[in-house]
């Protein structure tokens, strides 16, 4: 290759000539015609290729044929080329973007049908107070996922604030049988039921309810029948019979088997069932006026009375101390009083033989058996009067006197350290240990309000030698004395 300028030989590769120091330009010049027809060209790029693709190949082959001639066939063939390259490169550019256009427009139509979207769109509606285009939307979200429950929740939510109560408690119900956010669920349906004051539809829904929880959430709005605590039947004492329901609510219940209502006596105690037939009918009613079922069973109460206790004493005055002596028959306890008043399981409870009681005393007997029937009353009616050295208020006195000089007391009145109340010591009765009688005085606390309870101490004070002793007594009726 030769140096345009020096014509000196060059060696192959080399980008300048070592003689002149001339760069050589790999790509031949233009000729000024071949120049002017490129920038023609270029010029007509646009127009050309907008022509393509509305023209026919035909328009395209008369019109390249129009650019050639003899004269700059070379120049021509260049043009073309590089023609058809640019014509590629933008053909090449035009569906990358119509790629791009069209992958956008598919990913947002992807987009738009997808439930967040619509989920979104449903949300933001409701916010700007437009619950019909939310209705729509949230429609369209559940169509494209329908497991998205609390779409489902919303979407009745907005039915009930556009008055279509039913289309809500539609879906609610179907959540419900789903159990599916079970909580909102019964919140959202009880508030529309709520709203038209249907408080006999809010329990029959929780009555078919077998979630505890959801029952005890909303118990309030229950009427469950009376639970009975005694099962229907045949038996031979005593029933005594409980109710149960609802808290927030009252009982009403019949023995006759009358049909209960709101305005029959309210269950407020164990009900006694003793000797008869009873057909014992009980309703319940909430607060809100709404009546359960009835409940209904039969009892039949066949008992025996007991025999009356047998007190072997009899009737009549005594000089000595006596010990009171009862029969207990085998199928009852006895219980007794001793100043006169009716006797029941709250009195004494006889046990073993006890001291007669000093002076006139009239005492009562009864055998309850074991299914609360009570027998007939005895009674009887002593005057223990005896004439000893000592009389019963000297022994009281003596002990008093002693108990307050050993520092037991704190004064003659019974005053105890620590306490606000005093002692009193009452001698109710007398008992004769070997061959020899004493009283037995009884130590009780009196409170500053009145009230007396037992200390558990009892001293025996002999009637003749005024000595004092400890009073012991066992649960068996075993006693003994011991010296004080």
């Amino acid at each position: 290759m030769l140096c345009p300028k020096c014509k000196t030989e060059m060696k192959e590769g080399m980008l300048y000539c070592e003689n002149c120091g001339e760069e050589i330009n790999i790509v031949p010049e233009f000729e000024s015609s071949l120049e002017h027809e490129l920038q023609k060209t270029l010029k007509s790029v646009a127009s050309d290729l907008k022509n393509e693709m509305n023209e026919s190949q035909k328009t395209q082959i008369t019109s390249e044929e129009n650019f050639m001639d003899d004269d700059h066939f070379f120049s021509r063939f260049l043009l073309k080329l590089m023609k058809q390259k640019l014509s590629l490169f933008i053909m090449i550019a035009l569906f990358f973007c119509i790629c791009i256009v069209v992958i956008w427009f598919y990913s947002l139509s992807l987009h738009r049908n997808s439930f967040e979207y619509q989920y979104g769109q449903a949300l933001y509606s409701a916010k700007e107070g437009n619950y019909k285009d939310a209705i729509d939307y949230m429609k369209k979200a559940i169509s494209l996922n329908e497991t998205e429950y609390s779409a489902k929740l919303s979407l009745a939510e907005y039915y009930d604030i556009v008055n279509k109560e039913e289309d809500a408690i539609l879906i609610l119900n179907e959540l419900i049988d789903q159990d599916i956010n079970l909580e909102q669920a019964y919140k959202q349906l009880i508030a529309i039921y709520e709203e038209s004051n249907d408080y006999a539809i809010i329990n029959l829904l929780l009555l078919q309810e077998e979630n505890t929880q959801i029952k005890e959430l909303y118990h309030e709005y229950l009427s469950e029948t009376p639970v009975f605590s005694v099962s229907a039947g045949t038996y031979d004492e005593v029933v005594e019979l409980k109710l149960r329901s609802n808290d927030q609510g009252s009982i009403h219940y019949t023995l006759d088997g009358s049909k209960p209502t709101i305005d029959s006596p309210t269950y407020q105690e164990p009900l006694i069932l003793e000797n008869g037939v009873y057909r014992v009918n009980a309703i319940f009613v909430n607060q809100y006026q709404v009546e359960s079922e009835i409940e209904t069973k039969v009892y039949t109460i066949d008992t025996t009375v007991p025999h009356a206790p047998n007190v072997i004493n009899q009737d009549g005055s005594y000089t000595d101390p006596q010990m009171i002596v009862v029969e207990i028959p085998t199928n009852g306890d006895v219980f007794y009083t001793v100043d006169g008043s009716e006797p029941n399981m709250e009195s004494n409870h006889y046990a073993y033989p006890f001291p007669m009681p000093i002076g006139a005393n009239t005492l009562k007997f009864v055998t309850i058996n074991y299914q609360g029937v009570k027998s007939e009353v005895t009674i009887r009616k002593f005057n223990l009067t005896m004439e000893r050295d000592i009389t019963p208020a000297q022994a009281v006195n003596s002990l008093v006197m002693e108990l307050t000089n050993r520092g037991y007391l704190l004064d003659y009145n019974g005053y105890v350290a620590g306490l606000e109340g005093r002692n009193a010591y009452l001698m109710t009765s007398a008992i004769r240990i070997d061959g020899e009688d004493f009283y037995l005085i009884y130590e009780k606390y009196e409170d500053v309000d009145g009230s007396m309870t037992e200390t558990g101490n009892i001293f025996a004070v002999n009637t003749i030698t005024n000595e004092f002793y400890k009073y012991n007594l066992k649960a068996n009726g075993n006693y003994w004395i011991t010296p004080f």
